[in-house]
């Protein structure tokens, strides 16, 4: 059938939905654009289904004199006044939060192939050329939880309850506000893809404090370290070891064989 194209290397479908841990998404290897200039093509795809934390009453208690307010638990249980989202409002804050996190983490890694692995090879003349890995990221936004990976809340808060706790509500990868700044977003994106803070998976300030600016802690950048996601996905679906896949931050070309 004309049109057609056939995936050599299977789908990987990874991790159990809405997992505390993330690192659930799915993952296509697309070597169907592979050429002595361009690389094999890594797509990370991830489905979320964002939805009114009003309506959840393990995080908002409702005002039982009034159905429009309430108060929003925070990540620490810290309550915030909250009030239901208007449905298009969210829908926009949904297509922005979406945007962001694509752009951040979109094609921003190319993996290097093995020089032990031969499977993404492809014969030009009488020359083999070996292609390397552009990772490329797909998140979507779903409009039922049916089909997605993560479930996330989202609270439309104002002011805290008591102000001796802090002005900020304090958001988890699961669990999102109306205020979060884009660097939040981004953060908490990452752990969907499974990435850890520099000082491992843990909360507290040293978990956070790191010298390299990286996204994951307290600072605004993306490191080599943040594509493993990716490196695990080509380790499952080409039967091979993570840290072979080498992580570089600009385009590596194919090279002969």
């Amino acid at each position: 059938m004309s049109g057609v194209v056939t995936f050599v290397h299977p789908t990987l479908i990874q991790g159990k939905q809405n997992s505390i841990n993330g690192g659930v998404f799915d993952a296509m290897l697309d070597d169907t654009t592979c050429t002595d200039r361009n690389n094999s093509e890594l797509e990370v795809i991830m489905r979320v289904y964002f939805f009114d934390a009003f309506n959840d009453p393990a995080i908002t208690t409702k005002d039982p004199t009034d159905p429009n307010k309430g108060f929003a638990k925070d990540h620490d249980g810290v309550e915030f006044n909250a009030t239901p989202w208007d449905p298009a409002k969210l829908i926009v804050w949904t297509r922005k939060a979406v945007t962001t996190a694509q752009k951040f983490w979109h094609g921003k890694f190319w993996l290097e192939t093995p020089s032990t692995y031969s499977g993404l090879d492809i014969t030009l003349g009488s020359q083999k050329h070996r292609p390397n890995v552009w990772c490329r990221f797909d998140v979507e936004a779903t409009t039922t939880e049916a089909g997605s990976h993560f479930k996330i809340a989202v609270a439309n808060i104002s002011t805290p309850k008591d102000p001796t706790h802090g002005f900020q509500y304090r958001s988890n990868m699961l669990l999102y506000d109306v205020q979060d700044p884009i660097n939040t977003k981004k953060h908490e994106v990452g752990h969907l893809l499974g990435l850890d803070h520099p000082g491992g998976n843990c909360n507290n300030a040293a978990c956070y404090n790191t010298a390299d600016d990286d996204i994951m802690g307290s600072g605004k950048s993306i490191l080599p370290r943040h594509a493993l996601p990716w490196q695990k996905a080509m380790a499952t679906i080409t039967s091979t070891n993570k840290d072979d896949w080498k992580v570089h931050q600009c385009k590596v070309f194919p090279k002969r064989v």
